[in-house]
């Protein structure tokens, strides 16, 4: 494995779009250690590039090129070990197809912060897996197997629609028509630091029989209605997050005086990353300009129109 590649010449390259929270409620504590969620996930235009280099390595191998950008101080060594997801995801394909038979070298260029609740590596795992799919036939329950296996965010990355209603531990997709948004532009906020899924979650205190300190919905509807949908912004792991991180509260206050005012605002996944919807793309450049100086990571995007699997 190596840090970087400064030529290279590629065979395939494939675009890991990032996600959002746009809704979340965590409903209760499963045995298997996850948690039952029902919410809005979207998928985002703002993405990294995974790239199959036209190599012959000795075993398999990832670079890696860091286009994050400050405020952000990550080095190359702390993503691309062996508990890195798209090695995880070749492993995982090679040994239920046995393909690909050679080792393979890629490239990953990073532009999605890490551990920012923007599903950075499961997106780049499914990257992967969509990759070798194109290339070596598996059915679509097949790939989506493998995809549950590597994380609960990677099924969604599988999906054709951008926009899609997330239940189970985030595996259970229905696809969400994008007219019901009230816009599709966005503004991403991160302060600079990470978050860990595993320690918000467990600041939110649930045991398996969904009792909690934190005040969240218990129970959900044998079928579930898009009334029933948590309203957009909503997210039961702010409070946690807010606890683990305080400073959070400055972004959050800073959105909620946007001018122009953002349709909604919220706190995405486990976060640190905030977002702002938007009906205008000229209303994000503007937000953006309000937000400089304050020494933020701050990423104008829109929802995705890339089919990623057909």
């Amino acid at each position: 494995m190596s840090a970087g590649h400064e030529s290279f010449s590629a065979t395939m390259e494939e675009k890991a779009e990032a996600k959002i929270n746009l809704s979340l409620k965590v409903l209760s504590k499963r045995p298997d250690g996850y948690h039952n969620l029902l919410g809005l996930m979207a998928r985002l235009v703002l993405g990294d590039s995974l790239i199959w280099l036209d190599e012959s390595p000795s075993e398999d191998r990832l670079d890696l090129r860091l286009e994050i950008g400050p405020p952000f101080n990550v080095e190359p060594s702390d993503l691309i070990g062996t508990d890195n997801l798209i090695l995880k995801a070749l492993k995982a394909f090679r040994d239920l197809t046995g393909q690909p038979k050679e080792p393979a070298a890629f490239l990953l260029i990073k532009r999605i912060p890490v551990a920012a609740g923007l599903g950075g590596g499961s997106t780049d795992a499914a990257a992967l897996l969509r990759m070798l799919a194109s290339l070596y036939p598996i059915s679509l329950k097949a790939l989506r197997s493998l995809a549950l296996k590597i994380g609960a965010d990677c099924p969604f990355f599988l999906l054709v629609n951008p926009l899609a209603i997330a239940e189970g531990k985030g595996e259970k997709l229905r696809p969400f028509p994008e007219k019901l948004l009230p816009g599709r532009y966005l503004v991403l906020v991160n302060p600079g630091f990470q978050l860990a899924t595993s320690q918000v979650f467990q600041q939110l205190g649930l045991t398996f029989d969904g009792h909690s300190s934190n005040k969240v919905t218990k129970s959900i509807a044998p079928k579930t209605t898009l009334a029933s949908l948590p309203l957009l912004g909503d997210n039961d792991l702010l409070g946690p997050a807010l606890e683990l991180r305080p400073a959070l509260a400055e972004v959050r206050e800073k959105l909620a005086s946007l001018d122009p005012k953002p349709l909604a605002f919220g706190l995405s996944g486990s976060g640190p990353t905030f977002w702002a919807l938007y009906g205008q793309e000229s209303e994000t450049i503007r937000a953006c300009q309000a937000l400089e100086g304050l020494g933020w990571w701050v990423k104008p995007t829109c929802l995705s129109t890339l089919p990623v699997y057909r």
